[in-house]
């Protein structure tokens, strides 16, 4: 059997008003917006509304939510969409499958923007490290490597974001070893500089951050009266 509002729609008292021994009944709430009373485990009743259409010829059913868990409000808000999908030929279950996807590359998409934004903020040190412990392998196991770095470079510009490390930092550093009148141990300072960054431009997500290329080889030019040309 099927009953019907004594108005339009049902109205919230009307549904609060429902027995259990409706239970089974089809409510019809207009629009081919269609519900079932049913009872739940605890004793409640609860009313599954789905929408009546047609759509390639068959009658199918589009489910909208379930009262009162969804308010009646938002299900026949729900009806209207997929009403309207139909009009445009759309068959409103297929939409649910295209929206679910839509929200499934969108959660993607979040998750590569995050792991981009996170990559963005790789330093210098950052770099050094994976350099280290991968691209890099010296008969002293890398210790004057370190120590170079951790003394003359990394002190000075191993917190810079790796995609804004100019030519000019670099230059800041090897200033600062050349007041020290060490020629020698800047030309090696800028040799691993330099190799460290060609390692890094061949592989992500380095590349991306150097896009503009290897700021160290503007540096290559040489040392002309102790300081850096």
């Amino acid at each position: 059997m099927s009953r019907r509002p004594r108005g339009t729609h049902w109205t919230q008292k009307e549904l609060q008003a429902i027995r259990s021994d409706w239970k089974g009944e089809t409510l019809a709430d207009g629009g081919g917006l269609f519900g079932e009373v049913r009872i739940g485990p605890d004793g409640g009743i609860f009313i599954p509304f789905r929408y009546s259409f047609r759509f390639d010829g068959k009658k199918q059913w589009f489910y909208a939510g379930s009262w009162p868990s969804v308010d009646m409000s938002e299900i026949r808000a729900r009806r209207n969409k997929a009403r309207e999908d139909v009009q445009q030929g759309i068959n409103p279950k297929d939409r649910k499958l295209i929206e679910a996807s839509e929200r499934e590359q969108a959660l993607v998409q979040a998750v590569e923007d995050g792991k981009q934004a996170k990559d963005d903020r790789l330093t210098l040190d950052d770099l050094f490290k994976v350099w280290v412990a991968n691209g890099v392998a010296r008969k002293d196991d890398n210790k004057e490597l370190k120590r170079s770095f951790q003394k003359d470079v990394l002190p000075e510009i191993g917190h810079v974001e790796l995609r804004l490390l100019t030519d000019h930092a670099i230059t800041l550093v090897l200033r600062k070893i050349l007041s020290r009148d060490v020629i020698r141990i800047a030309i090696l300072v800028l040799d691993d500089i330099t190799q460290m960054l060609s390692w890094a431009e061949k592989r992500q997500p380095w590349r991306r951050l150097l896009e503009n290329g290897n700021p160290a080889l503007l540096n290559r030019p040489g040392f002309r009266g102790g300081w850096l040309v």
